[in-house]
């Protein structure tokens, strides 16, 4: 699993707040606190620099872009994840297949809520994982099936993608240290 972070030391300037997506809208759904958007992203689009206003995941589904924030650049393939608090200024530039992802914003209520997970969402990471992909790909499965269990599934499934996502500092710093 590789992880990337960056911490700025400000968002630079002031910027107004994006929609959920500034790319197609496939589908979006909201539960437990939770706002699933699945989006589209032509290819070679460039996105000025923008915020969202609200701490998201993004998971791409297939293609790849690059998300720019301050100085640096996070070059996110399919199957990866990208974390970002509310307000975090970025610009977005998709590649030649263009993109396809689902965004997964966090409303404030349930990021106080998840108080002691909340942290996954205090910096900028970027994310390559098997378990991480693959709680995402669960995510999209159970949007696009829809049954009497979706609801439940799909919100259980967001919880443990966040509580993956709060052991990966932890992960990351036990590793590093010297036996």
């Amino acid at each position: 699993m590789l992880m990337r972070s960056y911490s700025p030391t400000a968002n630079e300037g002031t910027l107004g707040i994006s929609p959920i997506t500034l790319g197609a809208k496939i589908s979006s759904l909201e539960i437990g606190g939770f706002v699933f958007t699945e989006t589209a992203h032509k290819s070679n689009q460039t996105l000025p620099r923008h915020c969202h206003e609200r701490a998201n995941i993004a998971f791409v589904l297939n293609g790849s872009f690059t998300e720019i924030v301050g100085k640096r650049r996070f070059e996110c393939a399919s199957h990866s994840v990208m974390i970002k608090p509310a307000g975090e200024a970025h610009a977005n530039q998709y590649g030649r297949g263009g993109m396809r992802g689902i965004l997964i914003e966090a409303q404030p209520q349930k990021l106080a809520s998840l108080h002691s997970l909340g942290n996954a969402f205090n910096r900028v990471s970027h994310v390559h994982g098997a378990m991480l992909s693959m709680l995402a790909m669960r995510i999209y499965k159970e949007m696009h099936l829809m049954d009497s269990a979706s609801l439940l599934a799909i919100e259980g499934l967001s919880l443990e993608l966040i509580a993956e996502l709060s052991r990966l500092p932890e992960l990351i710093c036990q590793r590093r240290r010297p036996r």
